[in-house]
């Protein structure tokens, strides 16, 4: 009888143990109970019906994987996240059916979000708002039937950072009509850098309808302060906005008091695709200075031939700013380079706006009358002597491009001089060297430089 009973106990011991050594699958919130095969998405050993369960129940540093093309009729938005997260798409595609003005998530707290090889139909795309934060694509092809495909809201600091991603924005098959909105909009924000690498391209193809920043690749609004835009030496920009519109393709528009940084690597190119026959605009600014600094590398701009309107302008007409080159980089297309704009008056070294476009040889009288969300430029190599506050406005954005130049303060020995401070967010861009003896830069009440 013990030998049976002894026999009887190792039996159960063995099924105990082959049962433990069975894989479960764990199911947590939006999940199905028909098992794993029927999940969507992946945590770790834990599984998924949608997007919007994973992100929620996500850890910081968690990774979630994508198991299948998912078409999501119920999601209006995905939500705003404070942590860090990698979304692993494995070359699957996510469409987001339900019509929404809403955009699709958020990351904020300064925390990171990567999604990589992941394809996207979505009705509007991706934002970042609050303490800021950073979106990591790599290797996706992101699709924005409605509205702008990139937001910044309210942000201090929002960084997109593209490799090898194709980000297009167009509404002709949208459900609720045909949308003019831009590809990528900055509102409120600090600073917002987006970086293009690899064969990144950033495409409208979107109406022309509307004003110039909703019918531009890249919109600044008004509270916008600086926008970094880096483009690599494979990656473009293109201009391939819809038919039988008014306004003309437009690039990026700057309606802001800030300052839009674009910079070109060698080979980077910004492409006029658009059959829309009214004059392109790389470049726009609402005043006649604009608050833009391009840093050329080697880029090109390509116009396509058909078009009978092939030359592109800029912010700064009537200034010239383009210069066609009988380099052909591409077949079918006219290449044109970025020239230093010519001043209409060569003896002047300095260029702002106040009521209309003016030249002066005084830095200081130059940021004395400059008007609130302009930019000064200096168009040749410059020296005065320096004096404490050159550039002092209260609650006025100024800011300052060199275009490559050396400005010299050096000649003034006197203590505590301080040629340029800043009351409000501003920007320094693009000089070669700014020389001082006894004071620099200099900053107050909390603004960024």
């Amino acid at each position: 009888m013990k030998k049976l009973l002894s026999l009887f106990l190792a039996v159960l011991m063995v099924m105990a143990i082959a049962v433990t050594a069975i894989p479960t699958t764990i199911f947590a919130a939006g999940n199905t109970s028909s098992g794993a095969a029927d999940a969507n998405f992946r945590i770790g050993d834990q599984y998924y019906s949608t997007l919007k369960a994973a992100l929620e129940d996500a850890k910081d540093g968690d990774t979630i994987d994508m198991l299948k093309n998912v078409d999501d009729p119920t999601t209006e938005q995905l939500g705003t996240y404070s942590k860090n997260l990698t979304i692993n798409g494995n070359g699957f595609t996510y469409t987001a059916l339900k019509n929404t003005n809403k955009y699709l998530f958020y990351v904020n707290a300064g925390k990171t979000i990567t999604i990589n090889r992941m394809n996207m139909i979505v009705q509007s795309g991706m934002g970042i708002s609050g303490d800021g934060g950073t979106f990591n694509l790599n290797d996706c092809n992101i699709l924005s039937t409605h509205r702008m495909a990139i937001r910044t809201s309210g942000a201090k600091k929002a960084t997109f950072n593209l490799h090898n991603t194709v980000l297009e924005g167009n509404s002709a098959t949208n459900a609720n009509g045909v949308q003019a909105e831009p590809l990528v909009y900055t509102d409120a924000t600090d600073y917002t850098i987006i970086n293009l690498t690899g064969t990144s391209k950033l495409i409208r193809k979107n109406p022309s309808t509307g004003n110039i920043g909703n019918c531009s690749v890249i919109n600044v609004v008004s509270n916008a302060g600086y926008v970094e835009v880096n483009v690599g030496s494979q990656s473009e920009i293109v201009l391939n906005h819809a038919t039988g519109n008014v306004n003309g393709p437009q690039g990026i528009a700057a309606g802001g008091k800030g300052v839009v940084n674009l910079r070109l690597a060698e080979g980077a190119i910004i492409r006029v695709d658009s059959d829309v026959e009214a004059t392109p605009y790389i470049l726009y600014s609402n005043h006649a200075t604009g608050g833009i600094s391009v840093v050329d590398n080697g880029g090109y701009i390509l116009v396509k031939n058909s078009r009978t309107n092939q030359k592109p302008v800029s912010y700064l007409s009537p200034y010239e700013t383009y210069q066609q080159v009988e380099t052909v980089v591409e077949e079918g297309y006219s290449t044109f380079k970025f020239v230093a704009p010519v001043e209409t008056d060569t003896t002047k070294t300095i260029r702002y706006y106040s009521g209309g476009v003016k030249y002066t040889n005084d830095f200081k009288a130059a940021a004395s009358a400059a008007a609130d969300g302009t930019t000064i430029y200096f168009l040749n190599d410059f020296e005065q002597k320096s004096a404490n506050g050159m550039l002092n406005r209260d609650g006025v954005r100024i800011s300052v491009v060199g275009n490559g130049y050396t400005v010299n303060f050096n000649n003034n020995t006197a203590g505590g001089t301080f040629p340029i401070m800043f009351k409000a967010n501003m920007a320094v861009v693009n000089f070669e060297k700014i020389a001082t003896s006894t004071g620099g830069l200099q900053g107050y009440s909390g603004c960024a430089i």
